[in-house]
């Protein structure tokens, strides 16, 4: 799963990334108001996995579906729709960012190789 981020920003990319995945989870909870339990658990879930930045690119992507098929069914606005599957888009292709679960388990590693006693000549 590491290989799906290309980089963790930190600062104030990092923070609009955490305001996005905050973004995406206040749009899929609007997409089932009122629905059964199974659902509402899987929002839940989902919900939890978006705003702690685990598993982020493949849980984006399925909100991403998941709202193309409230658009479709009718279950919601378009608009509403629309925006949360834009915001779980580009939040699947840009990555959960440094204040993230995944950042923490997958991000940049320093190695440190050991001195060398020899002459480099």
């Amino acid at each position: 799963m590491g290989r799906l981020f290309s980089a963790f920003p930190s600062g104030a990319p990092g923070v609009g990334l955490l305001l996005l995945r905050a973004s995406v989870v206040i749009g899929l909870i609007t997409l089932t108001p009122s629905a059964g339990i199974l659902v509402v658990a899987a929002t839940a879930l989902a919900s939890a996995f978006v705003i702690g930045g685990l598993a982020t690119p493949c849980v984006s992507a399925a909100i991403s579906i998941w709202s193309l098929l409230a658009i479709v069914t009718a279950a919601t606005t378009w608009l509403s729709g629309v925006l949360t599957c834009v915001c779980a888009t580009a939040l699947a292709l840009l990555g959960p960012g440094a204040y993230s679960i995944d950042a923490r388990l997958f991000g940049w590693n320093r190695v440190r190789l050991p001195s060398s006693d020899r002459d480099p000549a």
